[in-house]
């Protein structure tokens, strides 16, 4: 099931890049559209699985623990992809800096020999 959702993982981020080239939206729109495909897909799957009427009951009888938990946990997946997109955001504004920068720090780490090959853009170690 892991192997799965790693798959599954690599899969829809080279998806979601094509995707954001071809049609231009943005990150936000992505991670909302990919959020509301997966919940639909899931409700689909506990719906058929039977797993569904099971948790209605149990969040039925527990409200404040697992709606409270829900919301928590939706908050901060929320915080966690736009930290991320932010994140991702600034260093590919910054790509020839951070480039120029590990150029700089690898050319003083490590001593330039057969190891450490130099690209036109790009930092390879061979």
């Amino acid at each position: 099931m892991i192997s799965g959702a790693l798959v599954a993982d690599a899969i829809i981020g080279n998806l979601q890049e094509k995707v954001m080239k071809k049609y231009g939206g943005s990150s936000n729109e992505m991670v909302f559209y990919s959020y509301s495909i997966g919940s639909v897909y899931i409700l689909v799957i506990t719906i058929l699985t039977g797993e569904f009427f099971e948790a209605f009951e149990f969040f039925l009888n527990n409200p404040w623990k697992t709606y409270g938990y829900g919301l928590i946990f939706g908050f901060l997946g929320y915080l966690g992809v736009n930290v991320v997109i932010t994140l991702i955001k600034v260093l590919l504004k910054n790509k020839s800096r951070w480039d120029a920068e590990l150029k700089r720090v690898a050319a003083k780490v490590v001593p330039l020999s057969k190891t450490t090959v130099f690209a036109k853009d790009d930092l390879f170690m061979v």
